[in-house]
């Protein structure tokens, strides 16, 4: 059995609510257990006399990371099948902003609003409030912040995708900033109490030992993730099949959508996928990691960072403009998404798998497998035309 269970079919969107909503509950009932209700607990932490909420949230992150990582290297979890929230630089730097400042005031992030509000406390109410008030405000008002946010689109990208290495080297200099974190937590709350030893603060002697073998256990998976690499053990390159032609004196070659969606799901950095369709196009829907590349950036370079280029439309043909631009820049190896966006919906995201004579049941469950990656949703009924398609914004 491997996971995540809802994208390999385990539950259907239903019981996945379920799930969550169990999560949930689990997720708020240790935080009130923490004491991460308490928002004079909470705000402590920005005056450095207790330091419990940073401390909890970076053993969460490091016990997530090992656990990923290493399920994913047993062949427990499938990493590939992981979502990645998109990357919009500038936007999400002015949201953690104001997310710093309403936290500060407050006291109370999201999450520990509501516990603190299950709770009957009525500083977690009001904050309550105000996060409805603020989504409600942003609702409203979100035509006017459209251009706003989404500029500095980065797409899914993720440090080893970013900086070009192995994912354990990310995970251990992650578990050692976080053990160089504890360690500086723990001197920061003695000096600000004036506290000489652990009794005084009511740590038992046990309790330390306990930590320092957690903490020794995770710096020992870090190294030997560091020493793995990668998780995923089939992660390995694949030639691209295409077609060739000329054109303009530009050598133009065709690359299937199931190459493309094979390449993304192995996490391959060696491309750029352009999307040169409109930018309201862009912005309804696109494939993920695409940049929007109208001709201009495309003549001066400022979208292309890659050597091979691969680029889309509506219906796979490449403007004659952008063809010629990307052969002025140098660009030798150029791909044009055979069938384009339509074929990519019809055979990535939307594939129709009902009764199909030419396909077995591995090849069905791998298809299901790809749309449910990309955000789509694979048919089962024979008339295409009483299809109803819905789909993320973003895919994966």
């Amino acid at each position: 059995m491997t996971a995540p269970f809802y994208k390999f079919g385990f539950f259907n969107f239903d019981a996945s609510l379920v799930v969550a909503l169990a999560v949930g509950f689990a997720f708020g009932f240790f935080l009130e257990r923490g004491g991460l209700g308490n928002a004079k607990k909470m705000a402590a932490q920005f005056y450095f006399t207790d330091l419990a909420f940073f401390k909890v949230m970076f053993t969460a992150i490091v016990t997530a990371m090992l656990g990923l990582f290493w399920l994913s290297w047993l062949g427990l979890v499938d990493d590939s099948l992981v979502y990645v929230n998109p990357t919009y630089v500038f936007p999400q730097l002015i949201a953690g902003l104001i997310f710093g400042v309403g936290f500060v005031i407050g006291g109370l992030c999201p999450g520990t609003c509501l516990v603190a509000s299950a709770t009957g406390k009525i500083d977690g109410l009001v904050a309550l409030l105000g996060i409805f008030f603020g989504i409600f405000a942003f609702g409203e008002l979100f035509a006017l912040f459209d251009d706003v946010l989404y500029f500095t689109s980065w797409g899914h990208v993720t440090f080893p995708r970013l900086l070009h290495i192995p994912q354990g080297l990310i995970v251990l200099g992650v578990v050692m900033m976080a053990l160089g974190g504890f360690a500086g937590a723990e001197l920061i709350e003695r000096r600000k109490l004036r506290v000489q030893n652990s009794h005084a603060m009511g740590i038992s002697p046990g309790k330390f030992r306990l930590q320092r073998v957690l903490a020794l256990g995770a710096l020992v998976l870090a190294l030997f993730s560091a020493v793995v690499g990668n998780p995923s053990k089939d992660n390995r390159g694949s030639s691209i099949t295409v077609l060739e032609e000329r054109f303009d004196g530009v050598t133009l070659r065709y690359l299937e959508v199931q190459e493309l969606a094979d390449r993304i799901m192995e996490k391959k950095d060696d491309f750029d996928i352009l999307d040169v369709r409109s930018k309201m196009q862009f912005e309804t829907y696109h494939i993920p990691f695409a940049k929007h590349a109208p001709e201009g950036s495309v003549r001066d370079g400022s979208v292309v960072d890659k050597e091979v280029i691969i680029v889309y439309t509506q219906y796979g043909t490449v403007p004659r403009k952008t063809l010629m631009a990307l052969g002025e820049i140098g660009t030798e190896e150029i791909y044009c998404l055979k069938g384009g966006l339509n074929a990519w919906m019809e055979t990535i995201l939307f594939p129709d798998i009902s009764g199909s004579a030419e396909m077995n049941e591995d090849q069905k469950e791998k298809r299901m497998k790809i749309s449910r990656y990309f955000g789509g949703q694979p048919r089962f009924i024979e008339k295409k035309d009483q299809l109803t398609r819905q789909y993320k914004r973003e895919g994966c």
